[in-house]
């Protein structure tokens, strides 16, 4: 009979170790998604706000 408990402990800690492991690979992945989006936004805000003033550092620098 301890024998079974011992497994069924085992069982129950290993899925729920894996459990969390998915939960915590899934917040890391969702986390840089949500990033990079914000990133790529403020830098497409970035590049148009310096293509709408004349002689701004965008057509200095890249000579548009």
């Amino acid at each position: 009979l301890d024998l079974i408990e011992l497994i069924v402990r085992k069982a129950r800690s290993r899925f729920l170790n894996s459990t969390i492991a998915i939960f915590n690979i899934h917040m890391i992945f969702t986390t840089s998604f949500i990033m990079m989006l914000l990133f790529h936004t403020l830098a497409c805000i970035w590049i148009y706000i310096s293509g709408t003033q004349d002689g701004g550092w965008r057509e200095n620098f890249l000579g548009d």
